[in-house]
């Protein structure tokens, strides 16, 4: 079974500060279980010989009951790598997707814990990630290799009638292949993850409608009205709008006028108008050969950005 989690820090909404006192209280507590299992969470979480007491408004089971996200950054005592461990909510029943086959982009699962304190709690061990910005698009090569691999994962997904219902720009992060586990093997200097499944689902055919999801950043057309739409139309749209957003009219970017088109189809108002991930690949793959070796080693910044960067201009590996 393959479970996905978020990228790091303790929640995802606003907490009043007696709710952090609580969270970080907690972890403390499962400080020596989670140790004891191989991963050694940061100094901050040691317990303290005499713990203050805590005057709070509420429980900690209070808030898990609330649906929050809590995680914790943590590393693993037999290679010190870098790890995220994110309490499970016990209904939590992420898709099953085949976590062997290459083109799956979810976030691994590496492991699970179970700790003893306030009850019985699971905990998903995966690897700490970064927003997928974090390192700098330099070329148009990076930006191919960056969009490729985001396809092939929403296309692996979607094969498998899951729908992740909430891909935006903050639920595709980035690991650096010196942080991947050895067991996940990385042939390029970084490799690109989804993460947040917690709005994903799984249905019998990709020809369906739903509602949209009350939990996301309700960003497209259809999640803003409330109406019913097909959820995977919707994963192009997101993918389409990071695109233009994030690349197409940012201002120190430029020559991105080849993805315009595209890009246009993906982030059509209506969803039915909008191309299938198997449609934005194909085309996607007839942009490719247009581009060339020059284009693809081109830098993307603006002269300010040429000009930082000159000491380390070494002509970059090409995407496969």
């Amino acid at each position: 079974m393959s479970s996905r989690a978020p990228a790091s820090g303790e929640a995802h909404i606003q907490l009043s500060r007696d709710d952090r006192v609580l969270i970080k209280r907690w972890w403390k507590d499962c400080y020596e279980e989670i140790d004891n299992h191989g991963y050694r969470l940061d100094d901050q979480y040691i317990p303290s010989p005499n713990p203050s007491r805590i005057r709070a408004s509420r429980t900690f089971n209070s808030i898990l009951s609330t649906g929050l996200v809590i995680s914790v950054c943590a590393r693993r005592k037999i290679d010190g790598l870098r790890v995220v461990l994110t309490w499970v909510p016990p209904m939590f029943s992420p898709p099953r997707l085949p976590e062997e086959d290459p083109r799956n982009h979810c976030v691994p699962l590496l492991c699970t814990i179970e700790v003893q304190n306030r009850g019985s709690h699971l905990l998903m061990v995966t690897p700490f990630l970064h927003p997928f910005d974090k390192l700098r698009f330099k070329t148009f090569a990076d930006f191919v290799s960056f969009f490729a691999e985001i396809c092939e994962g929403l296309q692996f997904m979607h094969e498998h009638n899951v729908a992740h219902r909430d891909c935006t720009a903050k639920r595709i992060m980035m690991i650096k292949s010196s942080e991947i586990p050895s067991d996940y093997g990385a042939q390029r200097p970084r490799r690109y993850y989804f993460i947040d499944l917690g709005l994903s689902r799984q249905y019998s055919t990709r020809d369906t409608a739903d509602e949209p999801p009350s939990g996301s950043m309700n960003l497209a057309p259809e999640c803003r009205t409330g109406t019913r739409c097909n959820p995977f139309r919707t994963d192009i749209y997101y993918i389409g709008k990071l695109v233009r957003e994030k690349f197409i009219d940012v201002r120190r970017f430029h020559g991105f006028d080849s993805m315009g088109g595209l890009v246009g189809e993906m982030t059509q108002q209506e969803p039915e108008n909008r191309p299938h991930i198997e449609d934005v690949v194909s085309k996607f793959v007839h942009v490719r050969p247009h581009l060339g070796t020059a284009k693809l080693r081109r830098r993307v910044g603006s002269s300010w950005w040429r000009y930082c960067d000159r000491r380390r201009r070494t002509p970059p590996a090409l995407p496969n």
